[in-house]
Protein backbone atom coordinates (compact mmCIF):
# COMPACT_ATOMS: atom_id res chain seq x y z
CA UNK A 1 0.00 0.00 0.00
CA UNK A 2 1.36 3.40 -1.04
CA UNK A 3 0.34 5.09 2.24
CA UNK A 4 1.69 2.40 4.55
CA UNK A 5 5.13 4.03 5.05
CA UNK A 6 3.38 7.20 6.19
CA UNK A 7 1.16 5.28 8.62
CA UNK A 8 4.06 3.32 10.08
CA UNK A 9 6.17 6.46 10.43
CA UNK A 10 3.37 8.38 12.17
CA UNK A 11 3.00 5.48 14.58
CA UNK A 12 6.68 5.51 15.45
CA UNK A 13 6.74 9.29 15.88
CA UNK A 14 3.67 9.20 18.10
CA UNK A 15 4.98 6.46 20.38
CA UNK A 16 8.48 7.94 20.56
CA UNK A 17 7.28 11.39 21.57
CA UNK A 18 5.05 9.80 24.21
CA UNK A 19 8.02 7.87 25.63
CA UNK A 20 10.28 10.92 25.53
CA UNK A 21 7.79 13.32 27.10
CA UNK A 22 7.17 11.15 30.14
CA UNK A 23 10.84 10.47 30.84
CA UNK A 24 12.17 13.96 30.17
CA UNK A 25 9.73 15.45 32.68
CA UNK A 26 10.97 13.14 35.44
CA UNK A 27 14.60 13.73 34.48
CA UNK A 28 14.15 17.49 34.57
CA UNK A 29 12.40 17.39 37.94
CA UNK A 30 14.82 15.06 39.74
CA UNK A 31 18.18 15.32 37.96
CA UNK A 32 18.49 19.04 37.20
CA UNK A 33 19.62 21.12 40.18
CA UNK A 34 20.37 24.08 37.89
CA UNK A 35 17.11 26.00 37.62
CA UNK A 36 17.48 27.10 34.01
CA UNK A 37 18.27 23.58 32.82
CA UNK A 38 15.28 22.26 34.77
CA UNK A 39 13.06 24.83 33.08
CA UNK A 40 14.41 23.88 29.64
CA UNK A 41 13.75 20.18 30.18
CA UNK A 42 10.24 20.78 31.50
CA UNK A 43 9.52 22.91 28.45
CA UNK A 44 10.93 20.19 26.17
CA UNK A 45 8.78 17.58 27.93
CA UNK A 46 5.79 19.81 27.26
CA UNK A 47 6.87 20.02 23.61
CA UNK A 48 7.11 16.25 23.31
CA UNK A 49 3.69 15.72 24.86
CA UNK A 50 2.20 18.24 22.45
CA UNK A 51 3.95 16.50 19.57
CA UNK A 52 2.53 13.14 20.65
CA UNK A 53 -0.99 14.58 20.87
CA UNK A 54 -0.53 16.11 17.44
CA UNK A 55 0.46 12.82 15.83
CA UNK A 56 -2.58 11.21 17.42
CA UNK A 57 -4.89 13.86 15.99
CA UNK A 58 -3.24 13.67 12.57
CA UNK A 59 -3.92 9.94 12.48
CA UNK A 60 -7.56 10.54 13.45
CA UNK A 61 -8.26 13.05 10.67
CA UNK A 62 -6.07 11.79 7.83
CA UNK A 63 -7.42 8.32 7.15
CA UNK A 64 -10.86 6.98 6.30
CA UNK A 65 -10.68 4.33 9.02
CA UNK A 66 -8.58 5.83 11.84
CA UNK A 67 -9.52 3.07 14.27
CA UNK A 68 -8.01 0.45 11.98
CA UNK A 69 -4.89 2.58 11.55
CA UNK A 70 -4.53 3.05 15.31
CA UNK A 71 -4.96 -0.67 15.86
CA UNK A 72 -2.26 -1.53 13.32
CA UNK A 73 0.10 1.00 14.92
CA UNK A 74 -0.44 -0.34 18.44
CA UNK A 75 0.10 -3.91 17.26
CA UNK A 76 3.38 -3.15 15.47
CA UNK A 77 6.14 -4.97 17.33
CA UNK A 78 8.76 -3.35 15.08
CA UNK A 79 8.30 0.00 16.83
CA UNK A 80 9.05 -1.62 20.18
CA UNK A 81 12.26 -3.06 18.75
CA UNK A 82 13.21 0.31 17.31
CA UNK A 83 12.83 1.89 20.77
CA UNK A 84 14.17 -1.04 22.77
CA UNK A 85 17.54 0.50 23.68
CA UNK A 86 16.05 3.87 24.59
CA UNK A 87 13.40 2.15 26.69
CA UNK A 88 16.02 0.26 28.70
CA UNK A 89 18.11 3.38 29.33
CA UNK A 90 15.07 5.39 30.37
CA UNK A 91 13.85 2.64 32.69
CA UNK A 92 17.24 2.44 34.39
CA UNK A 93 17.36 6.22 34.73
CA UNK A 94 13.93 6.33 36.36
CA UNK A 95 14.97 3.77 38.97
CA UNK A 96 18.22 5.60 39.70
CA UNK A 97 16.52 8.98 40.10
CA UNK A 98 13.91 7.55 42.45
CA UNK A 99 16.56 5.72 44.49
CA UNK A 100 18.57 8.93 44.89
CA UNK A 101 15.45 10.89 45.82
CA UNK A 102 14.61 8.27 48.49
CA UNK A 103 18.15 8.33 49.88
CA UNK A 104 19.01 4.83 48.66
CA UNK A 105 21.84 5.99 46.39
CA UNK A 106 24.44 8.72 46.36
CA UNK A 107 25.26 11.14 43.56
CA UNK A 108 28.63 9.54 42.87
CA UNK A 109 30.51 8.95 39.62
CA UNK A 110 28.22 6.00 38.77
CA UNK A 111 25.20 8.26 39.11
CA UNK A 112 26.73 10.77 36.69
CA UNK A 113 27.62 7.94 34.36
CA UNK A 114 23.91 7.13 34.04
CA UNK A 115 23.05 10.81 33.65
CA UNK A 116 25.46 11.08 30.72
CA UNK A 117 24.12 7.91 29.09
CA UNK A 118 20.58 9.29 29.37
CA UNK A 119 21.60 12.57 27.71
CA UNK A 120 23.35 10.67 24.90
CA UNK A 121 20.37 8.39 24.37
CA UNK A 122 17.98 11.31 24.13
CA UNK A 123 20.35 12.99 21.68
CA UNK A 124 20.36 9.84 19.53
CA UNK A 125 16.57 9.74 19.47
CA UNK A 126 16.39 13.37 18.38
CA UNK A 127 19.30 13.42 15.92
CA UNK A 128 19.14 9.93 14.41
CA UNK A 129 15.68 8.47 14.91
CA UNK A 130 13.44 11.50 14.55
CA UNK A 131 15.44 13.05 11.73
CA UNK A 132 15.47 9.79 9.78
CA UNK A 133 11.72 9.37 10.27
CA UNK A 134 11.04 12.87 8.96
CA UNK A 135 12.58 11.87 5.63
CA UNK A 136 9.57 9.63 4.94
CA UNK A 137 7.06 12.20 6.21
CA UNK A 138 8.45 15.00 4.05
CA UNK A 139 8.76 12.80 0.97
CA UNK A 140 4.96 12.69 0.91
CA UNK A 141 4.56 16.41 1.53
CA UNK A 142 7.16 17.32 -1.07
CA UNK A 143 5.23 15.31 -3.65
CA UNK A 144 1.85 16.87 -2.91
CA UNK A 145 0.45 14.19 -0.59
CA UNK A 146 -0.44 14.64 3.10
CA UNK A 147 0.63 18.25 2.64
CA UNK A 148 -1.17 19.73 5.67
CA UNK A 149 0.08 16.84 7.81
CA UNK A 150 3.67 17.26 6.59
CA UNK A 151 3.55 21.01 7.24
CA UNK A 152 2.27 20.38 10.77
CA UNK A 153 5.04 17.88 11.39
CA UNK A 154 7.50 20.39 10.00
CA UNK A 155 6.77 22.54 13.04
CA UNK A 156 7.59 19.54 15.21
CA UNK A 157 10.79 18.95 13.26
CA UNK A 158 11.87 22.53 13.94
CA UNK A 159 11.51 21.88 17.69
CA UNK A 160 13.45 18.63 17.48
CA UNK A 161 16.23 19.83 15.19
CA UNK A 162 16.74 23.42 16.25
CA UNK A 163 16.10 23.14 20.01
CA UNK A 164 16.24 19.58 21.34
CA UNK A 165 19.20 18.44 19.23
CA UNK A 166 21.17 21.58 19.99
CA UNK A 167 20.58 21.20 23.73
CA UNK A 168 21.73 17.58 23.64
CA UNK A 169 24.87 18.45 21.71
CA UNK A 170 25.66 21.32 24.06
CA UNK A 171 25.24 19.21 27.20
CA UNK A 172 27.42 16.43 25.78
CA UNK A 173 30.26 18.83 25.02
CA UNK A 174 29.96 20.64 28.38
CA UNK A 175 29.25 17.66 30.62
CA UNK A 176 32.66 16.94 32.15
CA UNK A 177 33.40 20.29 33.80
CA UNK A 178 34.34 18.93 37.22
CA UNK A 179 36.09 15.85 38.55
CA UNK A 180 33.07 13.73 39.42
CA UNK A 181 31.19 14.34 36.17
CA UNK A 182 34.39 13.73 34.20
CA UNK A 183 34.83 10.39 35.94
CA UNK A 184 31.20 9.54 35.22
CA UNK A 185 31.65 10.39 31.55
CA UNK A 186 34.79 8.25 31.32
CA UNK A 187 33.01 5.33 33.00
CA UNK A 188 30.22 5.65 30.44
CA UNK A 189 32.46 5.44 27.36
CA UNK A 190 31.86 1.77 26.53
CA UNK A 191 28.12 1.92 27.13
CA UNK A 192 27.77 5.16 25.19
CA UNK A 193 29.23 3.48 22.12
CA UNK A 194 26.87 0.54 22.62
CA UNK A 195 23.88 2.91 22.84
CA UNK A 196 24.77 4.77 19.65
CA UNK A 197 25.61 1.59 17.73
CA UNK A 198 22.40 -0.17 18.80
CA UNK A 199 20.18 2.79 17.96
CA UNK A 200 21.86 3.17 14.59
CA UNK A 201 21.45 -0.55 13.80
CA UNK A 202 17.82 -0.42 14.96
CA UNK A 203 17.18 2.39 12.47
CA UNK A 204 18.63 0.37 9.61
CA UNK A 205 16.54 -2.65 10.51
CA UNK A 206 13.41 -0.55 10.98
CA UNK A 207 13.87 1.05 7.57
CA UNK A 208 13.14 -2.28 5.93
CA UNK A 209 9.85 -2.42 7.82
CA UNK A 210 8.95 1.22 7.19
CA UNK A 211 9.40 0.85 3.42
CA UNK A 212 8.32 -2.78 3.15
CA UNK A 213 5.32 -2.08 0.92
CA UNK A 214 7.31 0.09 -1.53
CA UNK A 215 10.59 -1.81 -1.48
CA UNK A 216 10.38 -2.75 -5.15
CA UNK A 217 8.88 0.45 -6.52
CA UNK A 218 10.54 2.99 -4.25
CA UNK A 219 8.87 5.95 -2.57
CA UNK A 220 8.39 8.77 -5.08
CA UNK A 221 11.45 7.54 -6.93
CA UNK A 222 13.65 7.27 -3.85
CA UNK A 223 15.07 3.85 -3.03
CA UNK A 224 15.61 2.12 0.30
CA UNK A 225 19.31 2.81 -0.14
CA UNK A 226 18.63 6.54 -0.50
CA UNK A 227 16.92 6.52 2.89
CA UNK A 228 19.73 4.40 4.37
CA UNK A 229 22.25 6.99 3.25
CA UNK A 230 20.17 9.65 4.99
CA UNK A 231 20.31 7.60 8.22
CA UNK A 232 24.10 7.43 7.87
CA UNK A 233 24.17 11.16 7.21
CA UNK A 234 22.23 11.85 10.43
CA UNK A 235 24.12 9.32 12.54
CA UNK A 236 27.51 10.65 11.43
CA UNK A 237 26.86 13.87 13.36
CA UNK A 238 26.25 11.90 16.55
CA UNK A 239 29.40 9.83 16.15
CA UNK A 240 31.39 13.00 15.48
CA UNK A 241 29.96 14.80 18.52
CA UNK A 242 30.91 11.86 20.74
CA UNK A 243 34.30 11.36 19.04
CA UNK A 244 33.48 7.74 18.16
CA UNK A 245 34.47 6.09 14.89
CA UNK A 246 31.27 5.26 12.95
CA UNK A 247 30.70 1.70 11.67
CA UNK A 248 30.10 3.01 8.15
CA UNK A 249 31.70 5.25 5.57
CA UNK A 250 30.49 8.76 6.28
CA UNK A 251 28.53 10.06 3.28
CA UNK A 252 29.48 13.47 1.93
CA UNK A 253 26.06 13.92 0.31
CA UNK A 254 22.63 12.32 0.03
CA UNK A 255 19.85 12.08 -2.55
CA UNK A 256 17.03 13.33 -0.33
CA UNK A 257 17.67 16.93 -1.32
CA UNK A 258 14.13 17.97 -0.36
CA UNK A 259 15.12 17.55 3.29
CA UNK A 260 17.28 20.67 3.22
CA UNK A 261 14.28 22.92 2.66
CA UNK A 262 11.89 21.02 4.94
CA UNK A 263 14.13 21.13 8.02
CA UNK A 264 15.33 24.70 7.47
CA UNK A 265 13.17 27.06 9.49
CA UNK A 266 14.32 30.05 7.43
CA UNK A 267 12.61 28.54 4.38
CA UNK A 268 9.27 28.18 6.13
CA UNK A 269 7.07 31.13 5.25
CA UNK A 270 3.35 30.49 5.26
CA UNK A 271 0.76 33.04 4.24
CA UNK A 272 -2.53 32.26 6.05
CA UNK A 273 -4.51 33.83 3.22
CA UNK A 274 -2.98 31.32 0.80
CA UNK A 275 -3.53 28.10 2.73
CA UNK A 276 -5.07 26.88 5.94
CA UNK A 277 -2.98 27.68 8.98
CA UNK A 278 -1.13 24.63 10.30
CA UNK A 279 0.69 26.24 13.22
CA UNK A 280 0.70 23.50 15.79
CA UNK A 281 -1.76 24.93 18.19
CA UNK A 282 -3.56 22.40 15.97
CA UNK A 283 -7.12 23.45 16.67
CA UNK A 284 -7.87 22.67 12.99
CA UNK A 285 -6.59 19.14 13.56
CA UNK A 286 -8.70 18.23 16.57
CA UNK A 287 -11.32 15.63 15.69
CA UNK A 288 -14.18 15.28 18.15
CA UNK A 289 -15.91 12.17 16.84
Amino acid sequence: DHNEPMIRTLGFQWETDTLAGRNIALFGALACTYDQLYEIYIRIADNENLHARTYSEIIKISFDDPEAVLTSILQARETLYRLEKAGKVFSSMRKTLIDVECGLRQKDEHYYKEIFIFIVTLYCIERIQFLSSFAITFAYGDNGEFVAEANSIRRICIDEYEVHVRLGKYLITKFAEDAITLEGKLLASKEVKEVVDEIYQAELKSLEYQLETVRDTGLFGYTVNDFKTWIDYCAADVYKTLDIDPPFKVPTSHNLTYMESWINNDNFQQAPQEEDSINYIFSPLIRDD
